[in-house]
């Protein structure tokens, strides 16, 4: 989602902006399609100049970072008055759009399912400390994206190179801790 105000688009795009963060993260963590929302076009009377520069911009961005082209999909939108995110946008002002609506483009979207052959890679969802006896144990949790994960079973995790011990795993969730 980007905010299509100029100020607004130029923060998060600049060096420690979130937009370049958060699709920097999205590739490290397999994501290979991507859909760029770009919002707030209603306050800018939908101009087409501002979602050209806002597409050209974040598409060489999203190539560069390792991104394909033919997965990267820009959308004009304005979340507040729902143009273009449930159904097609009827605005004259937007007629230059003939493309289909946000939820046409998730629907349509073929992803490939988990690939239990790949390596393993887990997606961090919480950190916390554990005491058991006269032990101190930093433990997380996480959802496996690739690759199985076994109980009673040593890993490394990267890129600190520490050794863990999985103690417990819910299969049907690919869920572990």
């Amino acid at each position: 989602m980007i905010d299509a105000n100029p100020n607004a688009f130029e923060h998060g795009f600049s060096k420690g902006g979130q937009t370049k963060e958060h699709a920097i993260l999205a590739r490290s963590m397999g994501i290979e399609h991507i859909i760029v929302a770009v919002n707030k076009l209603d306050l800018l009377e939908w101009s087409r100049t501002p979602y050209d520069t806002i597409s050209e911009l974040l598409i060489d961005f999203l190539e560069g970072i390792g991104f394909k082209e033919e997965n990267i999909i820009t959308i004009p939108i304005s979340g507040l008055q729902g143009d273009n995110v449930f159904t097609r946008s009827q605005r004259e002002a937007l007629s230059w759009y003939t493309g289909p609506c946000l939820i046409e483009l998730l629907d349509e979207m073929n992803l490939a399912g988990k690939n239990m052959k790949k390596p393993l890679r887990v997606v961090i969802n919480s950190v916390f400390n554990s005491t058991t006896g006269q032990l101190r144990n930093l433990c997380f949790s996480g959802r496996v994206e690739h690759g199985i994960v076994e109980k009673d079973k040593k890993y490394v995790v990267m890129p600190a190179c520490a050794e863990v011990l999985v103690k417990g795993a819910k299969k049907e969730e690919r869920n572990f801790y």
